[in-house]
């Protein structure tokens, strides 16, 4: 029972750490933490069909082509089934965020198996056990995080933005998540190991650090935005290129309760941000 407990820890304390390590990210407006616990379990449980589909493949398919289509995808419904249509999912950094959590909770039961069934392998000794948690702690397990953020972008980014433009940030940022887990999959497959370790700490990474300071710069949260709300300059940002008939639909939805409109630059949001994450402008929802 203490190897069980022990293994547990090993195999959920690098998700954990690296979970705590990117909501530094988001410092301007913390998510909850219920939020991020549901999101991380939903996580967990993505890993039931993942491997239901994976499995009747054959190893090198299953790794190369149906782990980084169907893992990604799994994940990505974890967020959107547990998080997405919440009024705390209210910024587009949100988006990385919880990806992280989905990802890191699919990556930390996966990891659970990969520890557990090493623990209790008769032929592993002590230190091909300690090897294997620290390569996944240091690699696999982040790997899921930085893949998933990819689609977390275009997730954030999507939501606070024209139907049409949502859907091609997603598409793009679901097939970077896939080819980068492509990937990170081959070269591990192929025994690579400088090369995996160059791939995420010089590519992989850097790619998803760009992306989450592009996110910060939309939030309405940090200390810059809130001084330029409190001297009561916006952002110059033209309004949504809609026609006619779509803007008049989507007041007509904002006004039936399930959105608001920014008075200032005509922007519609289907979640309830407390100010317009194009220009700033504060919006008073009982008015819309």
């Amino acid at each position: 029972m203490i190897l069980v407990g022990i293994g547990a820890l090993l195999a959920f304390a690098p998700g954990v750490f690296w979970l705590w390590n990117f909501l530094q990210k988001d410092k301007a407006e913390p998510e909850p933490i219920h939020l991020l616990v549901r999101t991380f379990f939903y996580g967990m449980l993505s890993v039931i069909p993942a491997f239901l589909l994976e499995f009747p493949l054959d190893a090198l398919s299953a790794t190369l082509v149906a782990a980084p289509l169907v893992e990604e995808l799994c994940k990505l419904l974890a967020v959107r089934l547990s998080v997405y249509n919440h009024v705390e999912f209210n910024e587009p950094m949100d988006g990385f965020i919880y990806s992280s959590a989905a990802a890191l909770g699919f990556a930390s039961l996966e990891n659970a198996l990969y520890v557990g069934s090493a623990i209790f392998d008769p032929a592993q000794t002590l230190g091909d056990v300690s090897m294997l948690f620290i390569v996944r702690g240091l690699i696999s397990v982040p790997s899921h995080a930085i893949d998933s953020g990819m689609w977390g972008y275009a997730l954030g980014l999507g939501k606070f933005s024209e139907k049409k433009k949502a859907r091609l940030y997603l598409v793009e940022g679901y097939f970077i998540s896939v080819g980068l887990h492509a990937g990170f999959n081959f070269l591990a497959t192929m025994n690579l190991g400088w090369w995996l370790v160059q791939f995420v700490v010089s590519f992989a990474f850097p790619l998803l650090n760009k992306r989450t300071k592009h996110l910060a710069t939309f939030t309405p949260f940090n200390e810059k935005a809130k001084k330029r709300l409190e001297r009561g300059i916006v952002n110059d940002a033209p309004p949504p290129v809609l026609t006619r008939h779509e803007r008049k639909k989507n007041i007509h939805s904002a006004k039936s309760g399930n959105g608001v409109v920014c008075k200032n630059c005509g922007r519609v949001f289907t979640s309830s941000p407390k100010y317009c994450l194009a220009c700033l402008s504060p919006i008073d929802t009982k008015e819309e």
